[in-house]
């Protein structure tokens, strides 16, 4: 029980640092003015990846 809330913590740091870092990359995209159609598939796929594997 322990270690599966330790390995949530730690999933959900990494989903908020992946998502810092992506807001970071759509702001500079959208400054230079082409947001990246790729980068957000692969955000929707890590999304959906992180809550499958999500311990329930």
């Amino acid at each position: 029980m322990q270690v599966l809330f330790i390995v949530f913590i730690f999933s959900l740091i990494g989903l908020i640092l992946y998502t810092i870092q992506m807001i970071k990359k759509v702001q500079k995209m959208r400054s230079s003015g082409s947001t990246s159609f790729k980068d957000k598939c692969y955000y929707k796929y890590y999304l959906k990846y992180f809550i499958n594997n999500m311990p329930n």
